[in-house]
Order: structure tokens, then C-alpha cells, then sequence
């Protein structure tokens, strides 16, 4: 049931903005500024990642090696913490699993440093 002051007023079209919700010299003005401005360097930002990643990657390697961690736990912890599936193949190459970021590979070095201190 609808209030009665409800049941009266009609509903919005929301499918679309209006026509007249921006001055034409507005919306002219948008579209000069997005033409001119070059597409922002997607390659270079995803190369820099990659480069990142793989220092990373690199790194851990190592740090996994120095306290015993095999990559069956490996596995399991970024199944349980990151939620990412691995196989013990993916996690044994000297290359960087791709469904890993940045953010999780800097998580497990972490975690492996700390438990190096603990040794």
C-alpha cells in the first residue's frame, strides 16, 4: 500500500538525464576538453605493475626458501586469505601468477619477513 499523497504523484523516468539538465555551452565545452586531453599511458602504468609484481614475486621466492614455506602452505594461504585459487605449479614457476596484485604479494612478504625474524 502506498500513502495517499503517493498514490497522485506519477514516477520518475529515470532511464534518462533530460535533454536540458546542462546549458549547450556546458556540454560543448566537455567534449572540446575530452578531445583534447591525450589517453591517459595504460601500457606504461601496466608494465610498471608487472615490473612491480615481479620484484615481489622475486623476493618472496627467495624469503620462502629461507623459512621452509613450500608452495602447498603458499597455496593455502592465499586461498584462505586472499581468496585466490592456485595450483602448486602456478606457485613453483620463477614467474608471477597472474590472479595475484600487487597488494596480496606485498601481504605475504610481509608475513614472510616476520616469521624470518621469528626464526
Amino acid at each position: 500500500m502506498l500513502p495517499p499523497g503517493r498514490v497522485l504523484v506519477p514516477e520518475p523516468e529515470l532511464e534518462e538525464a533530460p535533454d536540458d539538465l546542462f546549458p549547450k555551452e556546458v556540454l560543448e565545452l566537455q567534449e572540446a576538453q575530452a578531445a583534447e586531453e591525450p589517453p591517459p599511458a595504460q601500457e606504461e602504468d601496466i608494465f610498471d605493475l608487472n615490473t612491480e609484481r615481479g620484484k615481489e614475486w622475486t623476493v618472496i621466492r627467495k624469503l620462502m626458501g629461507e623459512v621452509h614455506v613450500n608452495e602447498k602452505t603458499a597455496r593455502s594461504y592465499f586461498a584462505n586469505v586472499c581468496d585466490v585459487s592456485l595450483t602448486i605449479e602456478e606457485l613453483a614457476k620463477e614467474t608471477v601468477p597472474p590472479s595475484l596484485t600487487v597488494h596480496m604479494l606485498k601481504e605475504f612478504r610481509q608475513r614472510l619477513e616476520k616469521s624470518r625474524m621469528n626464526l
